[in-house]
């Protein structure tokens, strides 16, 4: 996860890939992969909150 933190702190890719001894296409990967479940996860919050408001509070 802080891999994927790093690319959402603008880390450069390619040298974040030779950091970490991973290729750059895997490390895309897994931004994609790290932003998608933060998607979906809103989206379960948010839908829950309509039908039932207290569970946000």
């Amino acid at each position: 996860m802080s891999v994927a933190l790093e690319l959402m702190r603008s880390e450069d890719l390619s040298c974040l890939s030779r950091k970490c001894a991973v290729a750059a296409a895997t490390l895309s990967d897994w931004r994609h992969a790290f932003l998608s479940g933060g998607e979906a996860a809103w989206k379960i919050r948010y839908y829950a909150s309509l039908e039932c408001p207290a569970l946000v509070a």
